[in-house]
């Protein structure tokens, strides 16, 4: 039997209903500023001057970087398509890998998206990390909570998309200085 008292994951499940849908931006943000180190991204959405959603960039947290993930066409549209550029989701990925060699205090992954059910996307970074022993809070659809339950082996922790929450676990769950 192997050893997982060092996985240190978290689902932060959150559904169109949820409220607070900044909470792992805003808890990236407080880590920094307590001075931890926060790698991984973030999803900045994308709005016209209509309020009408145009896309979705990848942001890291390390050095604002941005990766334009989502600019669905009007063909896309008319299709029901999002528009993922796998291509650039892919190419996002070295933004957890920098995370991982960097040994970072934290990391958060916005989000287990169509492409890491599917265990491609940023799936093997994300595992990468939950065996590196890498704190990592990942932004799952209350959709795929079964998925992910599969995906992770059922290690792991379940949280809502709450700043209190995050905070919460952070305090019962980081690892202790070696």
């Amino acid at each position: 039997m192997s050893d997982t008292s060092n996985i240190y994951a978290a689902a932060v499940i959150y559904s169109a209903q949820t409220a607070d849908k900044a909470a792992l931006s805003s808890f990236a943000a407080h880590m920094c500023q307590q001075g931890y180190s926060v790698g991984g991204i973030i999803q900045d959405i994308l709005y016209d001057k209509r309020g009408i959603k145009i896309g979705a960039d990848a942001v890291a947290l390390d050095n604002g970087e941005r990766f334009p993930i989502v600019r669905p066409s009007k063909e896309d549209i008319a299709a029901g398509s999002c528009g993922l550029d796998q291509s650039t989701l892919t190419e996002s990925s070295i933004v957890l890998r920098r995370a991982i060699a960097a040994k970072v205090d934290l990391m958060i992954v916005e989000k287990f998206g169509e492409r890491e059910q599917l265990g491609e996307g940023l799936a093997d970074d994300i595992l990468a990390a939950m065996a590196e022993g890498i704190p990592i809070l990942v932004a799952v659809p209350a959709t795929a909570v079964e998925k992910w339950k599969k995906f992770t082996g059922g290690l792991g922790d379940m949280l809502p998309s709450d700043l209190t929450a995050l905070q919460n676990w952070w305090v019962e769950r980081r690892p202790l200085p070696q």
